[in-house]
């Protein structure tokens, strides 16, 4: 009878370290995140933006008009969180005025920064989708590859001569553009989509630190080192806060 026992106890033991030894452990959740919208608005000189009117006028003295204005935001950082987001974006068209960050840490933030161009890891041909836009931004291989940063083109007048266009473009990563971080107070709550409002201040690609001049800088850009260095130090604080 006390073997008997004795078994019957060894079993229920057994049977219990069994059951312990098959618990899964409960998964530890993650985070939940949320979302900030940015909305962008185009001006030149504080005036809205209007594509193809000849009304704009630089530090320099031409008048400029917009025909294009497509790019890429790409290396965000916010607060001191870097995040993995990217959008092309079209100046001229309503719809590629907005661009979604997602996954972002909930918490209060007191500045905003982020690349013009696509970061080294992105900028290779077939790293990013291929949408008939991204194609349409695709660098050549023989100057370096990769895509397109900026296209920015019109035309310009200065005085009684007749009109000239112009065609700024950028890329390679040697010429990846870090904008100057944005000061600004805002939020991001849990399964929520916070928005946040940036001006894009067109006349700034033509103005400091070197205010661009037609005649003498050239009126073509792509695959000129002194000239894409020109359009990258202008361009890092083309951006504010509304």
């Amino acid at each position: 009878m006390k073997l008997l026992k004795s078994y019957c106890s060894l079993a229920v033991i057994l049977a219990l370290l069994l059951i312990l030894g098959c618990k899964k452990e409960t998964p530890i959740p993650s985070p939940e995140t949320g979302n900030l919208v940015l909305k962008i608005n185009y001006t030149f000189n504080n005036q809205k933006l209007i594509p193809d009117s000849l009304i704009f006028r630089t530090p320099t003295g031409y008048l400029v008009s917009v025909s294009r204005l497509e790019y890429y935001l790409s290396g965000f950082k916010i607060g001191a969180t870097n995040t993995n987001n990217w959008n092309y974006l079209n100046g001229l068209k309503p719809e590629g005025n907005t661009l979604l960050l997602t996954d972002l840490a909930p918490g209060d933030y007191q500045s905003i920064q982020f690349s013009i161009g696509l970061i080294p890891e992105l900028n290779q041909h077939g790293k990013i989708s291929g949408t008939f836009e991204n194609n349409q931004m695709i660098w050549p291989t023989e100057m370096g590859g990769g895509y397109h940063f900026l296209k920015f083109e019109g035309r310009y007048k200065k005085e009684e001569r007749n009109p000239g266009g112009y065609a700024i473009h950028l890329g390679t990563d040697s010429f990846l553009i870090q904008h100057q971080a944005l000061p600004v107070q805002f939020s991001i709550h849990k399964n929520q989509t916070d928005t946040l409002h940036l001006t894009m201040q067109v006349e700034e690609w033509l103005s400091l630190p070197w205010p661009w001049d037609f005649e003498k800088d050239g009126n073509y850009t792509m695959g000129i080192s002194e000239a894409m260095k020109k359009v990258m130090q202008n361009g890092n604080k083309v951006f504010k806060v509304d």
